[in-house]
């Protein structure tokens, strides 16, 4: 039964609600209590609790206000709110979330409730995997994104394509495969293929290939949905995987510009080198490309009526690193085994291969009397090494010269980055979902915080901040700055500090205000 109670200090009367109930444990009658408010001695009334000014609660706001604007700039919310409608805000705040936090989706709830975010709503976990589900099955909208976010980046001067592997534990997706694992995870794998803007630092597309398919096939896939997005770049820019005499082919017959190197493996790599390895190494063929001395050598094949420019180069630096590398195992592994007696050549070069695999390729294996011994294959060894450092590119562009070719290629790592952040930045490296559209709709959301990562870093590497923090300490820093909810429905903004005002400055942003 629940009753008041009345208690006068000085003059003022407080009011309670006392509530009675039976302990169990004591046997005995209880009472809890509960204030109601100041009882007014002219009117009678109970006045309620007046809190005020004191604080309700707290939340994060610097860091995902930083993000924001990060996002506005790129034209990203801009270009979700057109495409996706009342799901934008949403996409976003997921975007945000993985940027900020690099956690578990699952965690995105509890976030949105502890960061001052107003466009998107709370939601419960069942909810979470309803919406990324159904992200999964909007083909024509992710479609139409990807279309409008590649118009909204034009001109793109230089383009990468690259691929790595996803591992996933999912046996629920049809391109889910054993394949070459570019991670060494012993789990069946997809393949992500993604094209990234150089210029930019900005992914533009993604597409997935099943996990078996190799580098090599997948390049006439990409080439029609270029076409299809109206991406043009003034230079395609692709990895040694990617060659072959049909991908040449392909795209010469689509008039697309590109660049990629020579695989070492190939015939016309060891007629070039041949062919033009005195001229290579004379001091007349030599220059300077960013304080290094390189030599370089141009010449032409025909390909199918039109011209190809092959551009070799030898870097002596780099010739001698590398066999260094290669041949200082060897000879350890030759000094380990010198005292040693084998019977068969099978046992030597088992005992060999367990020091330096593949060593055994460059030793012969004799018979002297009742046992084996391992002789250097001179020729075998000239061969490997004489090959280093040299590089072949390939191109279809008569324009470019030795030091644009180096500087467009060497920039190449871009993509590389961007696979590293979406493995393991953005907890994309092993995926999880319980059906294909789930795991669809989060390598999207993946791709969105990808492109907002992309920007924040751009600018870090311009500004020079990752000599003082990486991102992960510079969003904690922001994270810091919060928004303070007081009773009375105001709002205050923490004090900001002039580190924290560097970071803004830094990205060309006013701090935030209320």
């Amino acid at each position: 039964m629940a009753y008041r109670i009345e208690k006068r200090i000085g003059d003022a009367i407080y009011v309670y609600e006392a509530i009675s109930y039976w302990d169990v444990d004591l046997q005995q009658s209880r009472q809890k209590r509960r204030y109601l408010g100041k009882k007014d001695a002219k009117t009678g009334k109970i006045l309620p609790p007046h809190r005020g000014k004191a604080v309700r609660r707290a939340k994060d706001y610097g860091n995902i206000y930083l993000l924001q604007q990060i996002a506005k700039h790129t034209g990203l919310p801009m270009l979700l709110q057109h495409v996706f409608g009342e799901d934008a805000g949403t996409l976003l705040a997921v975007a945000l979330f993985e940027v900020a936090e690099a956690a578990p989706l699952y965690l995105f709830p509890s976030w949105v409730n502890t960061t001052f975010l107003d466009t998107a709503r709370p939601l419960s976990s069942g909810e979470l995997t309803t919406f990324t589900q159904r992200l999964g099955r909007m083909d024509d909208e992710r479609d139409t994104f990807f279309r409008e976010w590649i118009a909204h980046n034009h001109p793109i001067h230089s383009m990468v394509f690259d691929i790595t592997s996803l591992s996933s534990y999912s046996t629920l997706l049809n391109d889910v495969e054993w394949g070459y694992n570019r991670d060494h995870d012993h789990l069946p794998q997809m393949n992500l293929g993604m094209v990234y803007a150089e210029e930019l630092q900005a992914p533009l597309y993604y597409q997935v290939y099943p996990g078996s398919i190799r580098d090599v096939s997948t390049l006439a896939n990409l080439v029609r949905y270029c076409e299809a997005f109206a991406l043009t770049p003034d230079l395609f820019v692709m990895d040694r995987g990617f060659y072959s005499a049909d991908n040449l082919a392909t795209l010469t017959q689509q008039a697309l510009k590109f660049l990629l190197p020579l695989p070492r493996g190939v015939g016309l790599f060891a007629e070039l080198l041949a062919q033009y390895y005195q001229e290579l190494t004379a001091l007349p063929n030599s220059f300077l490309f960013q304080d290094e001395m390189l030599c370089h050598v141009q010449t032409t094949i025909p390909f199918q009526r039109q011209p190809l420019y092959a551009h070799i180069y030898f870097d002596p630096s780099r010739h001698y690193a590398q066999a260094q590398r290669f041949l200082t195992p060897l000879w350890q592994a030759e000094a380990t085994l010198a005292e040693q007696t084998f019977p068969s050549a099978q046992k030597a070069r088992h005992a060999l291969t367990k020091h330096v695999p593949g060593a055994e390729a460059f030793f012969r294996f004799p018979e002297t009397g009742d046992h084996v011994t391992m002789v250097r294959d001179a020729s075998a060894l000239t061969q490997h090494v004489a090959s280093m450092g040299f590089t072949i590119f390939l191109t279809n562009r008569a324009d470019l010269n030795r030091g644009h070719i180096l500087q467009v290629y060497r920039q190449k790592d871009g993509v590389e980055k961007a696979f590293d952040i979406f493995k393991h930045e953005l907890d994309g490296q092993r995926l999880r979902g319980h059906s294909p559209d789930a795991i669809t709709g989060r390598l999207f959301l993946k791709f969105l915080s990808l492109i907002v990562y992309s920007a924040l870093t751009k600018t870090m590497r311009e500004q020079r901040l990752f000599r003082e923090w990486s991102v992960r300490e510079l969003l904690f820093e922001l994270k810091k700055i919060r928004i303070v909810e007081l009773y009375d429905g105001s709002h205050v903004l923490t004090e900001i500090s002039k580190r924290q005002r560097r970071i803004f400055k830094a990205f060309n942003m006013n701090p935030p205000l209320l």
